[in-house]
């Protein structure tokens, strides 16, 4: 089995922006603030399970755990990628497709 951490899921909270903009500047930090806390904390508790529970479990098993190089990611990455972007436009049109291209675009700014 791979330890990929594909699955982990920190935090995701939404809202409309009239409920959003109705918050104080304060309040709205502090909502920000409260929700990178909990993303910490459900990471944490997330990789203790996986530590203390679900790795000797498999382990007990005989499964033997591999966690992938980032030659490895990049592979399965570009193996996978397209077809999924592919498939999501095709699932979405026109609106997926500038949706996705926003979401590539805000990720390349924190690549830089």
């Amino acid at each position: 089995a791979a330890m990929t951490n594909h699955g982990v899921l920190d935090n995701v909270i939404m809202v409309s922006k009239l409920w959003w903009d109705a918050r104080t500047p304060m309040c709205q930090t502090a909502i920000r603030e409260a929700v990178a806390a909990g993303g910490r904390h459900t990471v944490e508790l997330t990789y203790s399970v996986i530590e203390d529970l679900a790795l000797p479990a498999f382990e007990a098993r005989g499964v033997t755990m591999v966690t992938p190089t980032e030659a490895q990611w990049e592979q399965m990455r570009d193996a996978v990628l397209p077809g999924i972007k592919e498939s999501y436009i095709e699932q979405n049109g026109e609106r997926g497709r500038a949706l996705l291209e926003g979401l590539e675009r805000e990720i390349a700014s924190y690549e830089n």
